[in-house]
């Protein structure tokens, strides 16, 4: 991964969404691989709730 496609990515996956699926979405739309390899994501998603 070059500098640029990972600054690409962290500023894409700094941006706000309304919901992981969305976040998700947008980070394998709006990233470039400079790989030749098929992308793959794997998001979690962590709430803390307090009692």
């Amino acid at each position: 991964m070059t500098r640029h496609s990972l600054m690409q990515l962290l500023a894409t996956a700094k941006a706000p969404a309304p919901d992981l699926e969305r976040r998700l979405d947008r980070l394998l739309t709006h990233s470039s691989s400079d790989t030749g390899d098929d992308p793959c994501l794997i998001g979690i998603q962590v709430t803390c709730r307090i009692w």
